[in-house]
């Protein structure tokens, strides 16, 4: 015998916000230097922001509450666990914040041909990570635990740093092609 859903459960909705306001300044420099006649030194440094995506900072989620009875009647079929469970977004994240720098060559080697080189370094924060952990919601009144919360943190500071080589060059009959490589090394951002 199984309890029916609507017993077994009560559904109830809440509004949940957070109201979050900074103020970043954003300086960007660029240069493009002509070495020659078909040869230009470019660089660049900047600080820029983005905000999470809008599934990780207002997700609506859900909070799900099993009881002793729902959690003995679905036993015999693997059960449910005891207790709070829940999933949503982190409406406290920090925005991701980069600082990046970038320098390059570039040989225009005929009008509509290019071959290059740059190096670039990005030094992130705020990461975004998933990460599943036991959390402190206040419900109704009261604080409760809610296990094996699923939701978005902000993780470690990170960096990717690397080069790249790029090619561009157009035939005399008009069609042409472009290539690039590009190789990136970056870490691991954890949550702190």
């Amino acid at each position: 015998l199984r309890l029916p859903e609507r017993l077994a459960r009560f559904k109830t909705f809440a509004l949940s916000t957070l109201d979050k306001s900074y103020t970043d300044y954003l300086p960007s420099f660029n240069i493009a230097w002509d070495l020659t006649d078909n040869l230009v030194l470019r660089g660049a440094a900047s600080k820029v922001i983005a905000r999470s995506a809008f599934t990780d900072i207002a997700y609506p989620g859900a909070l799900n509450y099993f009881s002793p009875e729902y959690s003995a009647d679905r036993s015999a079929a693997g059960g449910a666990d005891l207790g709070w469970r829940g999933n949503g977004s982190n409406k406290d994240l920090d925005p991701y914040e980069a600082t990046q720098f970038d320098v390059g060559v570039e040989w225009y080697f005929r009008p509509g041909s290019v071959l290059g080189l740059g190096l670039f370094r990005k030094n992130v924060k705020n990461f975004v990570v998933p990460v599943v952990q036991d959390s402190q919601v206040t419900i109704g009144g009261e604080t409760v635990t809610v296990q094996d919360y699923d939701t978005s943190a902000n993780g470690r500071d990170g960096v990717s740093q690397g080069v790249e080589l790029y090619a561009q060059h157009t035939f005399d009959f008009g069609l042409g092609f472009q290539a690039n490589y590009t190789y990136n090394d970056t870490n691991l951002a954890a949550v702190e």
